[in-house]
């Protein structure tokens, strides 16, 4: 019976393990997704008044297509993982790490790029106001 329980518990730490992981995945592509129409209404809306500016906005919109693109590929790379895995093949997927990491840095650029355009675009706005 402690074997049965092992075995029980191994699997209920595995499919934790893979909910978590999915769930990660699945928030990256919605904040990356709503970052994008987040940044487009504010070009939209508030503008580009330097070259700079209109930069940063493409940079960080390239930023979070190449994230959700990474993750998108993930979904995909999982599938066949999944299958090796029950097959027997218990192996790392080199390119599985690498589209982790690639899908995390370019979030967080993205992110950073954002926070920058957002500064930039309250401190032009503020002194705007104060002319």
């Amino acid at each position: 019976m402690s074997d049965q329980k092992e075995v029980e518990y191994y699997a209920a730490k595995v499919n934790a393990w893979f909910n978590s992981r999915i769930e990660y995945d699945k928030s990256l592509l919605a904040l990356s997704a709503g970052a994008i129409g987040l940044l487009v209404t504010l070009l939209i809306t508030v503008g580009v008044n330097s070259f700079e500016l209109l930069f940063l906005f493409f940079a960080a919109i390239i930023s979070f297509v190449i994230c959700i693109i990474a993750v998108l590929a993930i979904f995909l790379r999982n599938t066949k993982y999944l299958e090796a895995l029950i097959a027997g093949n218990r192996t790392n997927d080199p390119v599985l790490r690498f589209l982790d990491l690639l899908s995390i840095s370019s979030f967080i650029i993205g992110i950073v790029l954002a926070s920058v355009i957002g500064l930039l675009t309250a401190t032009t706005e503020v002194l705007k106001l104060r002319r």
